[in-house]
């Protein structure tokens, strides 16, 4: 019995030898691998960003898409590139600034919008409170809570507390 554990202790130690001899390869060559693939994806990128000026929008997608996708883990990855935003005239807009006015009329015209100043939207918005403020009800003093209904709700709670007070007063977002 005992030549056999010595032959599977052999074995088993032969076989760790060689997993760290083989970890130790891998612990060593993929520092140089990396970077290798590092500096392949950097000059490829190079050539797509120099070229990006002269390409149609769609190629220079494909140009970049093999480097957004997943790995084998994560699966790929679905994103597809933003539509190209046209004028009214079917040109292409391509300043930030233009883009971001086509943007604001096209939801200025589906919820019927109107461009604003932000002080004009706080005299608006500060009118109208004031307008509902009549309508409201006056508060009565028999509605609010006394001390001792604060003070049982308080010692009710089921988390404790500190300094007489519960955890859930503390954690509270009001």
């Amino acid at each position: 019995m005992s030549h056999i554990a010595h032959r599977a202790a052999q074995s088993i130690a032969s076989t760790r030898i060689h997993r760290a001899v083989r970890l130790n390869f891998v612990y060593y060559s993929a520092a140089p691998a990396r970077i290798a693939i590092r500096d392949d994806v950097r000059n490829y990128l190079d050539v797509v960003a120099t070229d990006v000026d002269y390409v149609d929008p769609a190629v220079e997608w494909e140009a970049i898409r093999p480097w957004r996708a997943g790995s084998g883990r994560k699966g790929a990855s679905f994103l597809q590139p933003a539509p190209m935003l046209l004028d009214k005239t079917g040109k292409p807009l391509h300043d930030s600034k233009q883009r971001a006015d086509m943007i604001f009329w096209h939801f200025c015209e589906v919820e019927s919008g109107r461009p604003v100043q932000p002080k004009q939207l706080m005299q608006e918005a500060f009118e109208l409170q004031l307008r509902q403020f009549d309508s409201l009800p006056i508060p009565d003093a028999k509605l609010l809570a006394s001390r001792q209904d604060l003070e049982d709700a308080f010692r009710a709670s089921k988390d404790g507390g500190f300094l007489r007070w519960p955890h859930s007063c503390w954690k509270s977002n009001m």
